[in-house]
This record gives structure tokens, sequence and C-alpha cells, in this order.
């Protein structure tokens, strides 16, 4: 071998020297659990394994807790052992023991334990009762159970997890479903009587609250009929009309959903509600056009007396719940029986009918319960529910009995809410009485006007009112002439007085000549008027422009209104109107008297004060 494969041997073995021996390394010992059975003596029961590398001492204590002889005593007490707390960690962190005969229903293997009174859980820690054959354990094991809790902790976070993308999924959801709202462009019919005053309270409420929305229906503590279940049934009306729409805060749980997750529907109490998207974002402008819509419906439709008997119902029933409420929370007593809930009732709406307001029922009712109460004091065989009787008994004799004398006004306590519909039925009603009163002013002056009509009517000289060209050779000759050199014309029409109407519903009463009144008359058109003839009003005629632009700004409501009044049917104006008198035997244009200012005044009062209540 040369000189360059001995030193690449060397190289390859790491010796730096030749013949130098490389010591052989000695196999470390790796230390072995320690293995002990229980009993000593006959078959072993318990296995009991002490992690290796423990200490001696350590390992003499575990094998003392453990050892018995007999099931069902253990040789040592723990306290002789050493420190309760001490023997308790220590056995617990260095060794497990095994119930040989007692096997997992899990995974068939020993069952495992970590002390004494895990031995004693599992019923066999008695003398003649630890099978001597392997026997099922009642639980798992202890590695069993902790996989099995593993298990658990993992399907309860998958679970979580679906959960929560199912939440996700129904938040986007509802929050789509309640934008698809905003393509409502209009409602879709008008609201029954209850609806329209519900809508009324929640643009008032809002407005005086300053707020978007008005609820839920779960937090508020007035109700706005009178009843919740039926704020439910009016609230499930508007929404279906398209008036109203639920509005956030919501949560996912105020909703109802189809099987797959979409909205189906939402529960009515739970969300606030707000004014329909078509009547615009900014609350104040909202209310007011929701407003002007329902009170226009309102005064079209007539129904005062509807509104009125509604009034009274409600009224009537905050007395009832007045006399409920004092039995209850002031003097203790029995509520009134059903079967005279209906008298109370008709009886505070007949004396609310006869002209008893609410806060005088209010006092006839307190005294009603007063008096009650103290006869059943006084009485020793009162049966419950007798003075609640009495009681209702007594609100019929006190009406009687205060309809010809003074009666005081309470006010109402906190526990008695009005109804929010309550206010603008009060105002609808008190507007509609002025424009009553002016109505009925005009049908007398229109019933003794028209009375002294008398006579046919001749329309041979309709057209001939004065405002015509003059048929006479010369007077043409001069009018070319004057409007040839630009001179005015000279108006020799004749004079009269007559009433004028602008389309901002004012009213004048002027004098000038029937050119001049023609001219004001067409004055927004082509300079040229139609005459409007009245059938049940034949000594008053109108005067209307031909070719007004048909505009919200020329439409004249005021003057179409009068003249409905006065017996036309026909369709919108626009323009100034202006009215004249007419003889019964001619249709020349004529000065109004008296009477006939008086007829045309009262018109247009009627028409102003009811369009102003509108």
């Amino acid at each position: 071998m040369g000189k360059r494969q001995r030193r690449r041997k060397r190289r390859q073995t790491g010796n730096s020297k030749p013949n130098q021996q490389v010591p052989k390394q000695r196999p470390t010992a790796v230390p072995e659990p320690v293995v002990a059975y229980f009993p000593a003596d006959g078959p072993p029961l318990l296995e009991v394994t002490v992690a290796a590398g423990t200490p001696e001492d350590v390992r003499a204590l575990c094998l003392a807790y453990w050892e018995f002889t007999e099931p069902g005593t253990w040789i040592r007490n723990v306290s002789a052992i050493g420190p309760t707390s001490v023997v308790y960690g220590t056995v617990k962190q260095a060794c497990t023991a095994y119930l040989l005969t007692v096997q997992c229903p899990a995974c068939a293997g020993p069952v495992t334990v970590t002390s004494r009174s895990e031995v004693a859980a599992t019923g066999f820690w008695k003398a003649g009762t630890m099978p001597g054959e392997p026997m099922t354990a009642p639980g798992p094991c202890v590695d069993c159970e902790r996989a099995q809790r593993v298990v658990r902790a993992q399907q309860a976070a998958a679970e979580k997890a679906k959960l929560e993308e199912r939440r996700e999924r129904r938040r986007a959801n509802a929050g789509a479903w309640l934008a698809e709202h905003r393509d409502h462009a209009c409602r879709q019919e008008m609201p029954s009587l209850t609806g329209t005053l519900v809508l009324l309270a929640m643009a008032d409420i809002m407005e005086k609250g300053c707020a978007d929305s008005v609820g839920p229906l779960d937090e508020i503590s007035y109700t706005f009929t009178g009843s919740r279940d039926r704020d439910i049934d009016v609230l499930r009306e508007l929404y279906a009309g398209h008036w109203i729409a639920p509005t956030p805060p919501v949560t996912i749980d105020d909703f109802a959903y189809n099987d797959d997750d979409t909205v189906s529907g939402v529960y009515l109490e739970p969300v606030p509600w707000r004014l329909a998207h078509w009547a615009g974002d900014n609350t104040a402008d909202a209310c007011h056009d929701v407003r002007t819509i329902l009170r226009h419906e309102l005064h079209a439709s007539e129904d005062t007396d509807t509104i009125q008997e509604m009034v009274y119902d409600i009224e009537a029933g905050m007395v009832v719940q007045y006399l409920a409420g004092l039995l209850k929370h002031k003097y203790g007593e029995a509520p009134i029986p059903e079967s005279r809930l209906p008298e109370a009732h008709d009886t505070a709406r007949a004396a609310l009918k006869d002209g008893f307001t609410l806060r005088q029922m209010l006092a006839v009712a307190w005294s009603a319960t007063s008096r009650s109460v103290a006869w059943g004091a006084r009485t020793q065989w009162v049966k419950p529910g007798t003075v609640a009787s009495a009681t209702v008994t007594n609100l019929g004799k006190g009406v009687g009995y205060a309809k010809d004398r003074g009666v005081p006004e309470y006010d109402l306590p906190h526990w008695l809410k009005e109804p929010a519909i309550l206010a603008p039925a009060r105002r609808i009603l008190s507007e509609r009485a002025g424009a009553s009163q002016a109505l009925a002013a005009f049908r007398n002056i229109h019933q003794r006007v028209t009375a002294l009509a008398e006579g046919p009517v001749e329309f041979h000289d309709e057209l001939n009112d004065g405002g015509g060209f003059k048929e006479v050779g010369p007077q043409v000759l001069e009018w070319l002439t004057n409007l040839r050199e630009g001179r005015a014309e000279e108006d020799d029409s004749p004079v009269l007085t007559y009433a004028l109407v602008t389309p901002d519903g004012e009213m004048q009463m002027k004098t000038a000549t029937t050119a001049r009144m023609r001219n004001e008359a067409s004055s927004a058109g082509a300079g040229v008027v139609d005459r409007i003839v009245l059938d049940s009003t034949t000594t008053v005629n109108a005067y209307i422009g031909e070719l007004v632009p048909a505009t919200a700004e020329h439409e004249n409501r005021v003057a179409h209104a009068m003249l409905r009044l006065l017996g036309d049917q026909g369709d919108k104006l626009y323009g100034p109107v202006a009215f004249f008198q007419v003889s019964p035997r001619s249709h020349r244009p004529g000065s109004l008297d008296g009477d006939h200012q008086e007829l045309i005044r009262a018109a247009h009062r009627a028409v102003a004060t009811r369009i102003t209540a509108s």
C-alpha cells in the first residue's frame, strides 16, 4: 500500500496517526417503566405503571398508594403515606393504573384510572364485586373519553362554523330583502279609515320626535288603535299596500325564512317601521306628502260621521279601561265581570254622544268607583266581583245625575294612554266642523238666491255681451284706423261688478267694464274666453280663458270647486275665472247684486275652508 492510500485511509477513519486504535462507545442504558400488579397473591386485577426515570422514593410512594390485597380495602390510608395534596399530585403525575378485568366499551382495553376515587366510581371496588374475568365498564376509559371530547369539540366547532355561515347568509338575505322595498315605486291602494288615521299618527309621532321611524311595537308604551292585536292587523294592511316599510335596526331573528334561508317575511312587532320609500328619505317631506294624500282622500270621502263614531268608541273604551284600572290599581278589587263590560262601554259611549267630554267621563267614573268601593266596605256579604259590577251600575246612575249639572274634568293618569289615532281623528273633526258651517251657510244663501230666479231663459242675445265688434261700417273703419296708427281702442262696454278668482285661490270683487273682465279672465291664455253656464244656478255665469297651459301653476282648484258647488260638473280649470250675474231672461253679462255677491263669497269661503283643512 502506498503512502497516498495509507493517508487516505487514515483520513477516512479519522486518525491523524498511523496504527492508532479508535475506542468503542458503550451503549447508553435506556430507563424502562416499572410495572407492578395487585394484588400480589392471586390473579392480578390492577396494573400500575410508574413512568421511566422516576426516582426511587416517588416510585415507592406510587406503589404504596395503589397496593391492596382485597378489592374494597386499601392497605394504607393516604394520610399514612404523606400529605394528601402531595400524594395526589405525585400519583397522578408519575404513574397510571389499569383495571385489568374492566374493559372500556369503546376500545375494549382496560379502563385507565388515576386515583382511588376513579376506581370507586366504576362501581366494582367492593369485596366480591371486582370481576375476575373481563367485563365492560359503564363508561369509557380516560383515553377514549379524551378522544371523544376532542371529537365532540371538533363537531361543535364545525356546527358553530356552519351556524355562523348560515347566519351570515341570512344576514345578507335580510339586507337584500329590506333593500328590495326601495323598488316599490308607489302605493297600491288607499288604506282603510283606520289605516289612514294610523298613518297620520305615525307622521305626527315622527315629526314631533324628530325620528325616521316608529316602534318597534313591543317597545312602545302606547297603542295606535287601542288594541295591540288591532295594531298588528292595521300594520299588516299598510305594509301590504306599500304605505310603510320595515327599517333598521333589526336582527336576523326578526325575519321568517324559507328552507333555502331566503326571507319569506318579517315579524311585525320587533322591528321599527318607516313611511314607504316612494315618499322619499327626507322624513319631513315624506310626512308632508303622505299627510296631503291621505287628508285629501279623507275629505273627498265625506266620512265625518264614521270618524266621529270611531272617536266615540275609542273614548268609551278608555273610560272602561279607567274603571278597570281604578278597581285594580287603587282599590285592589276584582275586575269587571265580562258580562257587564258591554254595558259599561255602551253607557260611556251614550254619555259621550250626549255631550260629555272624555275628561268629564273620567270624573264620573271615579265617583262611581269610589261609591261602589265604599258600599262594599260597609257590606259584609259582598262576594268577589260584586263591587266591580256595582261600579258599572253606578256609572249609569252618575251619568244620569250629571246631565244637568256642571261636571269637572279629570286628567288622564299616567297608566292610561290615549291611542295615537285619537289626535288626528279629533283634528280632522275640528277642521271639518268649520268647513261644514261654511258649506251650510253657502247652501242657505244659494237656496235663497235661486228661489228668486223666475221665467224662462232666452238665448237670442247670448253672444251680444257688449264685448264684440260693432257691425256698423264707419265703426269698423275707425277701429282699423286706430289699429293701423297704434291708438288704443276706446272701451265703451258696460261697467259691472264681478268676482275674479285667480289660480292662487284669492278672490276679489271688482268693478270694471265687460271688456276688462274678459281680458282678465283670458290673460293666461290666447286672449279668448269661454262661457260657463250653470244649470242649477241660472243667474250666475263665468268666463274662463281658452288655450291656457294645463300646468300646476295655472290650475285653479278653488274656482273649480266653487263651480261644482254652483252646479257645474266640468273638468279641471286653468287660469283666472270671472263670475258675473245674468238675467233669468237674458245671458248678457250683468253686475253682481248684493245677494249674488254674498253667494259667491259664501262659495269661496266654503271651498277655501275645505281645501285648507285638506
